[in-house]
């Protein structure tokens, strides 16, 4: 999850699920965006899955789960409020405020 405290969290599907779990914590907190969080992609990878994440802080994130960190970070001129990966997962997709 992630929002406009510009944090990402990774949570355990099981401990969601898990009826007699009573506090939940994030497997994983990442604070590598400066400003909101507006969109979270998962790659079909499953439990090695890359996590993409676009932010208001002008950034694509490129996380590794497993290894809870992350791959790399791509600077745009603009704020953006999307991101999508092709089905190959070979291409990042991202819109901004300036349209392009």
């Amino acid at each position: 999850s992630g929002g406009k405290d510009a944090l990402l969290h990774c949570w355990s599907l099981s401990d969601i699920l898990d009826e007699g779990h009573h506090s939940l914590h994030a497997s994983v907190t990442w604070t590598h965006h400066r400003l909101p969080v507006t969109s979270i992609k998962v790659g079909s990878g499953g439990v090695n899955s890359r996590v993409i994440t676009s932010s208001l802080d002008k950034t694509v994130k490129i996380w590794n789960i497993p290894a809870e960190s992350m791959i790399c970070s791509v600077a745009f001129p603009c704020p953006l409020h999307d991101c999508v990966l092709d089905p190959a997962e070979r291409w990042i997709y991202s819109g901004g405020d300036n349209g392009k």
